[in-house]
């Protein structure tokens, strides 16, 4: 039996299923609603309120908390379809970091699975997703602290194509498939089966199923004349619904078609009250999946632990070092007034008189030589320490000089060993934020610059920006 846990907004759903063949076995279901606004586009805004919910909402439902598989429904998450011939996983995984190439950013992740093969040994088609490492490791971090364990990390985008991909209803089908979640609704659009297309929008008009209606259709209209002009294998006539709610909405609406999950998901015989939809049991039914997110942050962190015993290796002589950098000093003075009875020793070195004292000036040369390596590693530690970057005044002018009318930033931290600095900024506007985020991305004293969305807080009337600097080598010297 596996776990798998769905988060995206205020509904918080938790599995256990069993893969049987090409379906998923639910045995049973646990799902509740999080705090109101703790959870927004699967970005945890408020921590205090979040941790208590999730800690009892596993304690309390007796969930099992080992190896848990995570969903996360959130626009972090960056998805692509493409299509190569078929390579290695490495090989694969280069050529996806190519066509992600407009992230420019360092610290991102990279995962796959296979949609669709051509032939034996032709083409084929793939969904590849990217992510921010700061955006999972987070997640990591939150669940350590609930002393929950995750096995997996997924997206919620990743899971429904699959479900939606092995169900009856869909393949050979060209239809629009629309997920249900509070105040969102995805939309996925498949050609004969095939994923092609998703997106995710707010929905503003969900007091009464007649405005709900009324707001899907609006979508379903607009994706149609997108799908018209996309060459499909035909035309997108079918459109389905689901997820929460989808049920209700069915009955006051009956020209709405509902997607019937069952012929995938299928309900155990234990099961006492069936949901109106399981989000996440799609992640089982990836069949050819590249390296897990999961997996290459375990990777990653295994490494830097290597790295980490090495300097500890090190450190001794690092140590040496910075006693020879401080005797450097005193090291030159004496370097140069020997020099200087070296010279007077060459003149008087064609006496015969002086030739005993041959043996004497050798061995001073030999000092010098040596007095000369130490003074030179001295000075190339001093140029190492003096390449970590600093924060002074001209540092902060750069940030201020990118703030415009409205936007406030307000220091938190600066870490010397990383070079990242950490701010609050916020803005009266969410419109002055793209300026403000493009005015530092152009400083050259910053390596790079993060920026993950913002969010409305009620208690300031403003919009927090969530941003990370990190500075360029040298910077603030």
């Amino acid at each position: 039996m596996t776990v798998i846990l769905y988060l995206s907004n205020q509904l918080v759903q938790a599995v256990e299923v069993k893969k049987k063949g090409r379906k998923i076995m639910t045995r049973r279901v646990w799902q509740e609603e999080a705090p109101g606004g703790s959870i927004i586009n699967g970005i945890i805004t408020d921590e205090e309120a979040f941790l208590p919910f999730i800690k009892s909402f596993f304690s309390g439902n007796k969930i099992p908390s080992r190896e848990v598989a995570l969903v996360i429904g959130s626009s972090q998450f960056n998805h692509k379809v493409m299509e190569f011939p078929r390579l290695s996983d490495r090989e694969l995984r280069k050529l996806i970091e190519r066509e992600f190439a407009e992230n420019k950013k360092e610290d991102i992740l990279y995962s796959y699975y296979v949609l669709e093969k051509k032939g034996k040994k032709g083409m084929q088609k793939i969904m590849a997703a990217a992510v921010g490492k700061e955006f999972l490791l987070s997640y990591l971090e939150l669940f350590r602290k609930a002393g929950i364990g995750l096995g997996s990390i997924d997206s919620e985008t990743g899971s429904l194509v699959c479900q939606f991909s092995h169900s009856p209803e869909i393949q050979k089908q060209t239809c629009l498939v629309q997920v249900l979640d509070g105040q969102e609704v995805g939309s996925y659009l498949f050609d004969r089966g095939v994923y092609f297309y998703s997106q995710k929008n707010r929905l503003f008009r969900t007091e009464t199923e007649e405005e709900l209606a009324e707001e899907l259709i609006a979508i379903q209209g607009k994706l149609s004349q997108f799908a018209s002009a996309q060459k499909l294998q035909e035309p997108l006539e079918k459109f389905y619904i689901c997820g929460q709610g989808a049920a209700v909405l069915k009955r006051e609406k009956p020209e709405l078609d509902c997607y019937h999950a069952d012929k995938v998901v299928c309900p155990g015989r234990s099961m006492k009250k069936k949901p109106d939809f399981i989000y996440p049991a799609g992640i089982l039914l990836q069949e050819e999946k590249g390296t897990s997110f999961l997996e290459q942050i375990k990777r990653e962190q295994k490494k830097k632990k290597k790295q980490y015993e090495r300097f500890m290796l090190c450190l001794p002589s690092l140590c040496v070092l910075v006693l020879v950098l401080a005797a450097a000093a005193g090291l030159g003075g004496s370097y140069y007034r020997n020099l200087e009875k070296l010279y007077q020793i060459q003149e008087t070195m064609g006496n015969e008189e002086l030739a005993g004292k041959k043996a004497s000036y050798e061995l001073s040369m030999a000092k010098v030589e040596t007095m000369k390596a130490r003074i030179r590693e001295a000075q190339e530690a001093w140029e190492k320490l003096m390449s970590y970057p600093t924060f002074d005044a001209s540092v902060w002018r750069e940030i201020t000089g990118s703030m415009g009318n409205g936007i406030t930033v307000e220091l938190k931290n600066f870490n010397r060993d990383s070079g990242v600095i950490g701010m609050n900024a916020s803005a009266a506007d969410p419109r002055q934020i793209s300026g403000f985020i493009a005015a530092l991305q152009e400083k050259d004293i910053f390596e790079s610059v993060e920026y993950s969305g913002y969010t409305y807080a009620d208690s300031t009337e403003s919009y927090t920006i969530h941003v990370v600097c990190c500075l360029t080598e040298g910077a603030g010297r």
